[in-house]
């Protein structure tokens, strides 16, 4: 188990940061990923690699916290929320580019959102994405031209308004 954890930590850290966009929290949930992956390693089947199987564990946990986090929501000021974000990059945030990316990437539907994410902040290659999905390499590069394209047109909309 440690030399799984030690062979896909880092990859599965990053996968939930392209989720999460908060490296705090997904410190949080790749640890709380290895400690379900190693009370449920009996029902790994090895019908997919590894890594892959600690992605879907990983996003599991994720949708975990978001509902556990609706149930329990507490009204906060957006400046604590802000001041409290541990993955805030004052340079990030001062390049208007990029946030006009992120929110068009924010208004894609699924899986377009999800792929993109995926690609460009999890750094994940075609072929894990399409595993991911259950579905193919190919699907997975169309998908994200698709999305790739979808992003343009919103990015054109932003700036007609």
């Amino acid at each position: 188990m440690d030399d799984m954890a030690e062979q896909y930590y880092s990859q599965v850290y990053h996968y939930l940061v392209s989720l999460t966009k908060n490296a705090a929290l997904a410190e949080d949930l790749t640890q709380e990923t290895f400690c379900q992956a190693v009370v449920s390693i009996d029902r790994f089947r090895g019908e997919c690699t590894m890594y892959v199987w600690l992605c879907q564990i990983a996003k599991h946990q994720f949708y975990k916290y978001l509902r556990k986090k609706k149930r329990h929501a507490e009204v906060a000021f957006p400046e604590e929320e802000l001041l409290s974000s541990s993955v805030v990059d004052e340079e990030f945030l001062a390049a208007q580019g990029a946030m006009e990316i992120y929110r068009a990437i924010h208004r894609l539907a699924q899986p377009y959102n999800e792929v993109a994410n995926l690609r460009l902040f999890g750094n994940l290659k075609f072929a894990q994405i399409g595993e991911l999905f259950g579905k193919s390499e190919n699907w997975a590069r169309t998908t994200f031209y698709r999305a790739k394209l979808k992003i343009q047109a919103n990015l054109k909309e932003g700036t007609n308004e």
